[in-house]
C-alpha cells in the first residue's frame, strides 16, 4: 500500500513537471475576482451623477473630442478621451497609467499598451516554502482603462526532474495555446497568434475585431532579455484596417484608416515636464479637416481643450481632476462632481 502511495505521488510530481499544458491550465483556472482591474467595467456602472463603479469606487468620464461623420467600419476614426478617478495601475503595476496628456489621468481611443512581465516563485501561505512557479505575463491596457493580464507558468527543478525555470520565449506549441486562455471566464477577449520567438501576437476582441502587437527583445550586458511591444494595426470585425505609427520617442503620431483618411497627433512640451504631451489632434484626407488643441497648466495638468472649428462655442475646462470636472459653455456652466480618487 505504501509503495502504491509513493508511486502515485511520484506520478503526480511528474505530471506537474512534464505537462506544461496542464500546469498552465491549473494556474490560469484560478478565478480573478476583478479581471479587468479597478478601472474596468465588467460590472454594472451606476449612472447617477455621472458614472462610477460601486465595487471599486472608480468614476469615469468619456469626452468625444473629434467626431468624423461617415467614418468607415464599426470603429470609425473618432478621437475620444477617457478619464478614470483610480490610477489604472492601482492593483497591477504592469498596467500602463496614462501619460499622453501629461500628469492628467486621461487616456484616448487609440492608445493601446502591452507590458511584458515576469514573476519569480512566491511563498506559499502556511508553509516555509515557495510555489516553484515562474510566470511570464503580458498585461494589456485598453484605451478606456480596462486591464487584462495573460500569463503562462513554468515550474522549476525538483527531486524528480530539472523543470523549466525560465521566462519568456521561445514558447512551445502547448505554451502558445495557453496564451489564448482568458484571465477569467467572464472575459471574451483573448491573445492569439503568439509567435514562438515572442516577436508578435494578436489581441482578439470579443466583438470580432483584433489588435496586432509587435515587439523587440532588448538584451543587456548580463544576457537578460526584456520585451517591449507596440500596437501597429487595428482591425474592426469586418476586417477594415487602421494603421498606427509612432515617432522616435515611441509616441503615437498618426492613425490612418483604409480609404485615405487619418488623424495626426502633435506632441510637444508646452510646460516643463519630463516627457512629451499631446498638444493637438487633427484630421486629414477623406476625413476632412478638423482639429482640437490642448492647453496645460503648471504641473503638466490638462486645463483647457479648444475646438477651433467653432471658436468660443465649446471649451472644456478641467479643475482638480480628483474631485471636479467643470465644463464651460457660452450660455451655461455645468458642474459635475466626481467621486474622489482612493488613496
Amino acid at each position: 500500500m505504501k509503495g502504491l502511495f509513493s508511486l502515485a505521488l511520484a506520478i503526480s510530481f511528474y505530471l506537474r513537471l512534464g505537462a506544461s499544458a496542464l500546469m498552465g491550465q491549473a494556474l490560469n483556472a484560478e478565478p480573478d475576482p476583478n479581471p479587468t482591474g479597478n478601472t474596468g467595467a465588467l460590472k454594472t456602472q451606476i449612472e447617477t451623477g455621472g458614472s462610477y463603479d460601486a465595487h471599486s469606487g472608480n468614476s469615469t468620464r468619456i469626452v468625444p473630442d473629434l467626431h468624423l461623420p461617415g467614418g468607415l467600419g464599426i470603429y470609425g476614426l473618432d478621437f475620444t478621451r477617457y478619464w478614470n478617478s483610480l490610477p489604472i495601475d492601482h492593483d497591477n503595476p504592469d498596467a500602463a497609467n496614462p501619460s499622453d496628456f501629461g500628469a492628467s489621468p486621461w487616456s484616448h481611443s487609440w492608445g493601446w499598451s502591452a507590458v511584458y512581465g515576469e514573476q519569480l516563485p512566491e511563498g506559499v501561505p502556511g508553509c516555509n516554502c515557495e510555489n516553484n512557479t515562474y510566470t511570464t505575463s503580458i498585461t494589456i491596457t485598453f484605451p478606456d482603462g480596462r486591464v487584462m493580464k495573460f500569463k503562462i507558468a513554468r515550474f522549476g527543478p525538483t527531486q524528480f526532474g530539472p523543470g523549466d525555470p525560465r521566462f519568456g520565449p521561445p514558447y512551445s506549441p502547448s505554451e502558445i495555446q495557453l496564451w489564448t486562455a482568458p484571465p477569467a471566464a467572464g472575459n471574451h477577449d483573448h491573445l492569439g497568434g503568439m509567435a514562438a520567438d515572442g516577436s508578435e501576437f494578436w489581441l482578439d476582441l470579443a466583438d470580432g475585431g483584433a489588435v496586432h502587437f509587435v515587439g523587440d527583445g532588448v538584451t543587456d550586458s548580463q544576457g537578460y532579455t526584456w520585451w517591449s511591444y507596440q500596437a501597429i494595426e487595428v482591425f474592426d470585425p469586418h476586417g477594415l484596417r487602421t494603421d498606427l505609427s509612432y515617432n522616435s520617442n515611441g509616441h503615437l503620431y498618426r492613425v490612418e484608416q483604409e480609404g485615405g483618411r487619418w488623424l495626426t497627433i502633435t506632441w510637444g512640451y508646452p510646460v516643463a515636464w519630463s516627457s512629451e504631451m499631446i498638444t493637438q489632434v487633427s484630421s486629414g484626407g477623406a476625413a476632412g479637416s478638423q482639429s482640437v488643441s490642448y492647453t496645460y497648466s503648471a504641473g503638466a495638468v490638462l486645463s483647457t481643450v479648444t475646438y477651433p472649428d467653432d471658436p468660443g462655442a465649446r471649451a472644456e475646462r478641467l479643475r482638480d481632476l480628483h474631485l471636479w470636472t467643470r465644463y464651460g459653455y457660452v450660455r451655461w456652466t455645468l458642474y459635475l462632481r466626481l467621486a474622489p480618487a482612493h488613496r
